[in-house]
């Protein structure tokens, strides 16, 4: 038997569609469970340097230990509370929301205080239900570059598409089938 993991290879190839170098960037990850994983190896992989912060810090800490112990680099595991956020969110260069924070049906909730959004930074949260959380709202008001979850579900879709049929799979039938699921028209 053979697994896979489509989470690593969505979010990357997400990033990469957008035409974003992932080599030496400062990732802020906010949370630790399956798909943080998955995205941290990924990034970890690619020379990105790499904060995780998580309600938990000792999840965080042993996510930061396994990548180290891979990869040889460290990472910085922080509790995720609004001062590490703060300083956290000041070195970063890319910003990865894979908490459940702003997903339906708490649409009014945000991961972060629209307040300590900092100039320059691309924003990626993994939602994609709502299509625009209230984070990449609040993102795109402050003039930042945002990434929907949407975006890592296509591509998702299509890297399990190319595994089970040999064939490319068709993105923009498979983009228009993911926005009328979430309920929106294509832009």
């Amino acid at each position: 038997m053979k697994g896979y993991n489509t989470d690593a290879t969505g979010f990357l190839n997400a990033l990469l569609s957008e035409k974003i170098e992932i080599k030496n960037k400062r990732v802020l990850i906010l949370g630790s469970g399956g798909a943080a994983y998955a995205i941290a190896f990924s990034l970890a992989e690619k020379g990105a340097s790499l904060t995780i912060l998580n309600r938990h810090p000792i999840s965080a800490v042993n996510l930061a230990e396994r990548i180290k112990a891979i990869f040889g680099t460290d990472v910085e595991a922080l509790e995720f509370n609004e001062n590490n956020l703060k300083i956290s969110l000041e070195k970063a260069d890319i910003l990865v929301n894979t908490t459940s924070l702003g997903m339906t049906p708490n649409v009014e909730v945000s991961p972060i205080p629209a307040k300590l959004m900092q100039p320059g930074v691309i924003v990626f949260d993994i939602i994609y239900n709502p299509l625009k959380t209230r984070l990449l709202v609040e993102a795109e008001m402050r003039g930042l570059r945002v990434i929907t979850g949407i975006e890592m579900l296509i591509w998702q879709g299509a890297y399990a598409f190319e595994l089970w049929t040999g064939e490319s799979a068709p993105l923009e039938i498979m983009r228009t089938a993911a926005l009328i699921g979430v309920g929106k028209d294509e832009d």
